[in-house]
């Protein structure tokens, strides 16, 4: 006799498999073929993949069409199975899923559209957090300026991409006819934070996303600052941070070591005073 769990594993099996002439011998028909039975759960199913993941990326379904759209998403179900009880994160995988697609492979930039459309997802969703202590930030030594570490905002994402990502998600929103610029290429480096409610879309200097990047990945001040100018020496860490805190990107900060250089007074990063 099969237990309750077979029979569940038999079943998923069976929804998802492309192979027909299953006898689908434990499901009640009530009147219908078996098959035909199944053929309804698989059609619920896979339907309501496809609106969740349409939900998510409009943009790529306009590149590619609605039609073409549901049949990349037929696929994408049948290789990458739901790992959370909450549809609205079965989509993270899609942009890998496509740079395998051989049927997209000459959009190049399509994964990348992707990639950009999830963060648009998830800063949606990020939680809120306070902005930034401005009295708490004025009242740091300059000489310890160059150990903080900040944090970005839950709703601040970062991606950078050898294609015009920013610019094809701009041509293909609801009140745009898909046209991009004649001139538009080359890569891109995208911010994406929210505000209020609505989600936008930045793309930054290879410097302020040099910064940003080390930032969001632990650096302290000091060590992003000397990265941003490695990018570009006209970099202007004052205009960088008046910017990044009155739009909310930086939203808190720690004090790090106290380097040992500020015991003797030398001063190799920046200081607050710039700022």
């Amino acid at each position: 006799m099969n237990s309750l769990r077979d029979l569940q594993t038999r079943f998923a099996a069976d929804l998802f498999s492309t192979a027909g002439g299953s006898e689908c011998w434990y499901l009640r028909s009530d009147g219908l073929q078996p098959t035909h039975r199944l053929d309804i759960y698989r059609n619920n199913v896979f339907s309501n993949y496809r609106e969740a993941l349409r939900a998510v990326y409009p943009v790529v379904e306009r590149l590619v069409g609605e039609r073409f759209f549901c049949h990349a998403v037929d696929h994408y179900v049948r290789a990458y199975r739901s790992l959370s009880g909450d549809l609205g994160d079965y989509g993270r995988q899609f942009a890998e899923f496509l740079a395998s697609f051989p049927a997209v492979r000459q959009l190049v930039y399509l994964p990348d559209v992707a990639r950009l459309e999830w963060l648009v997802e998830k800063a949606f969703h990020a939680a809120h957090r306070p902005p930034l202590d401005l009295a708490r930030l004025g009242q740091v030594p300059p000489l310890q300026v160059s150990r903080l570490q900040f944090s970005l905002h839950p709703a601040v994402l970062l991606l950078a991409s050898v294609h015009p990502i920013a610019a094809i998600w701009r041509a293909n929103q609801a009140d745009r006819d898909g046209s991009v610029a004649e001139d538009t290429t080359g890569s891109e480096s995208v911010l994406v934070r929210r505000e209020g409610f609505e989600v936008v879309i930045e793309t930054l200097a290879v410097a302020d996303f040099a910064m940003l990047s080390r930032l969001a990945d632990g650096c302290d001040f000091g060590a992003a600052y000397a990265g941003a100018v490695a990018e570009s020496g006209e970099f202007d860490v004052g205009e960088f941070l008046r910017r990044h805190v009155a739009t909310g990107t930086l939203a808190d900060f720690r004090s790090g070591r106290i380097p040992v250089s500020a015991a003797t007074g030398d001063r190799t990063g920046p200081e607050l005073q710039k700022l």
